[in-house]
């Protein structure tokens, strides 16, 4: 025989009061919690830098103003912009220096992250993006990167010296470059010089690539017009490393 359990109605009464006090103890919670409010910063991805630490003891809608990026929080190829109260950006969004109401007693914000890593962007080492490999999986790598400046500061070399110096560069923290190849060269011209970006030479014009006609001359493109031809490696054009990543 199965036992049942029969509640009497004050007893129903009694347990629809404890359940709905429960329920409202959240809104309670928020507004009259004794224990201090406080704010808690979000790296939200980041790889290098500290989060801000905000040790004040609020009260309920007590006045706070949001951190800025004091502990130079980074995230590799991106940009911080800000934060969020939502990890995805679609919360409500602080600048640094904005100010406002605190009504929660964990009040959290996620740092908010703008990639650069495309074209025209800023690559790890403080060059320019300026092509995208469509084939990253497959290569092991995804960006090409021109170093910002042109090497030797406008100096021209003979083809050998740019290979051999480009080889030995080290900008960034990186020593990976290399003279790109013309077609490598040609999208530096595409998607840097012609839209502005890299401050190429545009008089003294001609910059060498490392592709070879043959054992005594290679391929240069000018950046004055993306004409390219060849010349003797014993002639001096300006160099523009690039690394990949």
């Amino acid at each position: 025989m199965k036992a049942t359990l029969r509640l009497g109605p004050a007893l129903v009464l009694l347990l629809a009061s404890l359940i709905s006090c429960w329920e409202g103890l959240d809104s309670v919670y928020d507004e009259r919690d004794p224990l201090p409010f406080r704010v808690f910063y979000y790296g939200n991805g980041h790889t290098g830098g500290d989060v801000p630490r905000d040790d004040t003891a609020y009260g309920y809608e007590d006045t706070v103003t949001v951190a800025g990026n004091t502990g130079s929080l980074a995230k590799m190829y991106s940009t911080f912009i800000g934060w969020n109260s939502a990890p995805d950006g679609t919360g409500t969004t602080y600048a640094p220096g904005n100010i406002f109401k605190i009504i929660k007693n964990r009040t959290v914000l996620f740092a908010q992250w703008i990639d650069t890593s495309h074209v025209g962007g800023s690559g790890p080492a403080g060059g320019l993006i300026f092509y995208e490999n469509p084939n990253a999986v497959a290569d092991g790598w995804r960006y090409l990167e021109a170093a910002p400046p042109d090497l030797g500061g406008g100096t021209a070399y003979s083809w050998n010296d740019a290979v051999a110096n480009c080889g030995s560069y080290s900008y960034g923290g990186y020593d990976d470059w290399f003279l790109p190849t013309l077609t490598q060269l040609d999208y530096m011209y595409v998607n840097l010089r012609n839209q502005g970006l890299g401050n190429f030479d545009t008089i003294a014009a001609y910059y060498w690539s490392s592709t070879e006609l043959d054992a005594g001359n290679a391929w240069y493109e000018v950046f004055d017009n993306r004409s390219q031809g060849t010349t003797n490696k014993g002639n001096g054009c300006l160099v523009r490393p690039a690394r990949q990543f």
